[in-house]
């Protein structure tokens, strides 16, 4: 398995391709594996321009890949102004993402609220539009390099160099019955095979993340060879894989923390109210019983200023 998905092997017609002028296109390659040198590489993915919220720019959003402002496909499908796929991002109905892999940009639909290990979390899960070649939106018929596919696969080629690769999701799932039709074996497990995103709530950080695609060859009879003149036209599938992210225990811990900083700050402000009112309120009585007191004690001055006549005079009797 690891030959077949990263080590690679020789082969040669490979080897003979790299000689071959008009197959310039396609990048030299010493051996064959689906995933040969994505593993440890720094630069696979190519080069990417974002944008970091200055000027007339988005903060996290990709304006060119590999210093070109569209991607490989025509038409509105080769955009790729959008937010880059791991990027945080706020809480909307569809979740736009680019992803190098696919050279494209994907949508995902928002699906529950729910809560994930104690957080709040927002699950988006992929739309139809994503493998859809123009039977929903005739506008998507774009990422068809010849014959548009019906829905559930979606031509890769314009991706890959004009290799004749088409995506679907495993088993065929979502996809048109036909696909099916001279295939053994495929179970359309939606639970297994569904592709997700789950988001915090108040960060926007990727708490959970499953992706699942299958790679298909397109297999037609070609009269030209004898093996494969009879053949059935078929989608043939070579193989399906899920990329599974889940946010690991000491960042979840601090997002726990994160998610407990407002209500600390709220609870921190109430008993600072409290607070606040409760010495306004002593301020106020204090100087309220000291006004009284003052007041008192004025009356009573007065009191005995005009008193002392009528002690002198009372005196002044009985000395008489």
């Amino acid at each position: 398995m690891k030959e077949l998905f990263f080590e690679g092997y020789e082969d040669p017609l490979l080897t003979t391709a790299n000689y071959l002028p008009f197959l310039d296109n396609i990048p030299k390659m010493d051996k064959f594996a689906w995933f040969y040198k994505r593993n440890g590489s720094a630069d696979y993915e190519g080069s990417f321009t974002m944008g970091t919220g200055l000027g007339n720019t988005t903060l996290g959003t990709i304006y060119k890949w590999n210093y070109k402002d569209r991607g490989s496909y025509p038409g509105h499908c080769g955009a790729i102004t959008a937010p880059m796929d791991m990027f945080p991002q706020p809480k909307t109905d569809k979740l736009e993402a680019f992803n190098s892999d696919f050279c494209r940009k994907g949508i995902l639909e928002f699906n529950e609220t729910l809560t994930y290990d104690g957080l709040e979390a927002y699950k988006y899960i992929a739309g139809d539009s994503f493998l859809d070649s123009g039977t929903i939106n005739p506008e998507n018929n774009c990422l068809c390099s010849k014959k548009c596919q019906k829905f559930g696969v979606v031509d890769y080629s314009y991706c890959k160099f004009g290799i004749p690769i088409f995506l679907s999701y495993p088993h065929f799932l979502k996809a048109d019955p036909t696909f099916r039709k001279h295939l053994e074996g495929l179970k359309s497990d939606h639970e297994k095979y569904e592709s997700y995103v789950i988001l915090n709530s108040r960060t926007g950080v990727i708490l959970d993340m499953k992706l699942s695609i299958q790679l298909n060859l397109f297999l037609e009879p070609n009269p030209l060879i004898r093996k494969y003149s009879d053949v059935p036209e078929i989608m043939f599938p070579v193989l399906w894989l899920s990329v599974i992210l889940k946010v690991s225990d000491p960042i979840l811990s601090k997002l726990k923390l994160l998610n407990l900083i407002p209500v600390v700050l709220k609870t921190v402000s109430a008993i600072l109210i409290f607070l606040g009112i409760t010495i306004l309120t002593m301020s106020f009585h204090q100087k309220l019983t000291e006004n009284k007191r003052r007041t008192y004690n004025k009356y009573q001055k007065e009191i005995l200023e005009e008193l002392k006549p009528l002690g002198a005079k009372v005196n002044s009797e009985r000395n008489c």
